[in-house]
């Protein structure tokens, strides 16, 4: 049984538990992006409404959600939260920033049966203000995203012009305990009353111009994107009458500039009283909208050859400076998210000895043959081009082995080259780079042809005689 003191002290902390801050709730896609890896969509900012497609084949598992400036300054990483057709995600153990904000790392694998679905999908995102390091209730910014499986096999951003949105917010407190004070301010803005142009680099100066009223005679501050504007805007309010204060309007007015950093996707001007009522505007600014590749779903093959050294330096067959190295930097690139991430495995690097006319030869008419339609090609040859001294209407790409006089045997012809891209690479994607002279001619039906017999000489002089500018094969001039 328990005693009197004993019941009042569970009461009392009865109260306590169930007693909840209120939180007020407002739609915005300002504050919210995605990005999704496996598609290389880069981040893709909520303002913009996009609908995402998945490509059929496409295992999405892993994306990020973003919490783009200025919002990021005012909500902690726990303020972040999300859900997947209206189930909680679970959030990954990488959290970050970038020159966009946060974001958190949302990795599906970690929950069985939560997966993205054939057909429609939505994801909403959630952040919870943190105004002044109190975590106790306030203002929540919700958006949400449509990830749209297996259709189209494209990634497309749909266009839409965001409005100037404003809102007053009551203070957030215990629904238990009385308000301190319920009068909201008022918030009026005249400028910007749109959209603000955010395309030209750099910071932005803006005007901010408007009027906040408070019913109850509070005091009013002013602030955008979280500062307070200094020198502060005139504030007047509150009236006397004899030796009794009584209550009027206070009206804060404001005519000022203020500098927006590039990082920002968006102003919030807003007003605040002493007891955290507030009012905002919300002014998005326009930004030119990240170039969405299209989803690509294929295996991606590269086949990379670059010859600066050569076995035979008969006949003016000179040494290059950067055709290896140029070869050996794009295998690192490719290998990045901006070069396409590809696999290392998926990747044939061959310089100097290794390039040899065998080596190429296995290089393109096997391991590039095994390119389905789904897939890509990546092409790259550095290195001497040139005509047959003997039989000038046919050309060749010089490799390690090879030799002037012997280029019908021991180089790799030019026209071999074109008959694989037309035919056997099935019709797949295919990206090349030829850093060679006369590497037009392994389209011989369109490219200029010699008409006269006799050597190849270079266009060039000075370093081409060393062979450092010019990759061209022949005699000096």
């Amino acid at each position: 049984m328990l005693t009197l003191p004993r019941l009042m002290l569970f009461f009392a902390l009865s109260g306590w538990v169930v007693g909840s801050f209120q939180d007020t709730t407002v739609d915005l896609p300002d504050p919210f992006a995605i990005e999704i890896p496996a598609l290389q969509t880069g981040v893709i900012r909520a303002v913009d409404r996009p609908d995402i497609q998945i490509p059929a084949g496409v295992a999405v598992t892993r994306f990020r959600v973003w919490l783009l400036e200025p919002y990021a300054q005012r909500i902690n990483y726990s303020g972040l939260t999300a859900t997947l057709n209206r189930q909680s995600l679970p959030v990954g153990r990488t959290s970050g920033s970038g020159k966009e904000g946060k974001y958190l790392e949302i990795d599906l694998t970690r929950h069985a049966g939560l997966a993205i679905k054939a057909g429609k999908n939505v994801v909403e995102v959630r952040a919870r203000e943190d105004i002044e390091g109190e975590s106790v209730g306030g203002l929540v910014y919700r958006s949400s995203f449509v990830l749209l499986a297996g259709s189209s096999g494209r990634v497309e951003v749909a266009g839409g012009q965001p409005s100037v949105v404003c809102h007053s917010i009551p203070a957030s407190g215990d629904p238990n305990l009385p308000p301190v004070d319920e009068t909201v301010p008022r918030l009026t803005l005249e400028a910007p009353f749109q959209p603000v142009d955010g395309s030209v680099p750099g910071p932005l100066r803006v005007r901010i111009k408007g009027q906040a009223v408070d019913a109850g005679g509070d005091p009013l501050t002013l602030f955008v994107n979280g500062t307070a504007p200094n020198p502060p805007p005139a504030r007047r309010g509150g009236n006397q009458k004899g030796r009794k204060q009584v209550p009027a309007e206070t009206l804060l007015t404001f005519d000022q500039a203020a500098e927006i950093p590039e990082t920002s996707n968006a102003i919030i001007v807003e007003v605040r009283d002493p007891h955290q009522n507030r009012a905002f505007c919300n002014i998005s600014i326009l930004k030119p909208q990240a170039t969405v590749p299209a989803g690509f779903a294929g295996r991606k093959y590269a086949v990379l050859v670059g010859v600066s050294r050569y076995d035979s330096q008969e006949r003016n067959l000179t040494r290059l400076q950067y055709a290896d190295r140029d070869a050996e930097a794009l295998s690192a690139w490719l290998q990045t998210p901006g070069g396409g991430s590809f696999r290392a495995q998926d990747i044939v690097l061959l310089t100097n000895e290794q390039a040899t006319l065998a080596a190429v030869r296995q290089a393109i008419n096997r391991f590039l043959t095994a390119a389905s339609r789904e897939d890509l090609i990546y092409l790259f040859l550095a290195g001497h081009g040139g005509a047959n001294p003997y039989d000038p209407d046919n050309y060749y790409f010089l490799l390690h082995d090879s030799t002037v006089a012997t280029l019908d045997t021991t180089a790799y012809p030019m026209k071999e080259l074109g008959d694989f891209l037309r035919g056997k690479s099935k019709g797949v994607r295919v990206i090349s780079f030829l850093d060679t002279c006369h590497s037009a001619q392994i389209w011989p039906a369109t490219a200029e042809r010699r008409t006269a017999p006799g050597p190849v000489r270079s266009p060039v002089g000075g370093a081409a005689r060393q062979g450092i500018g010019n990759r061209g094969v022949g005699q000096r001039p």
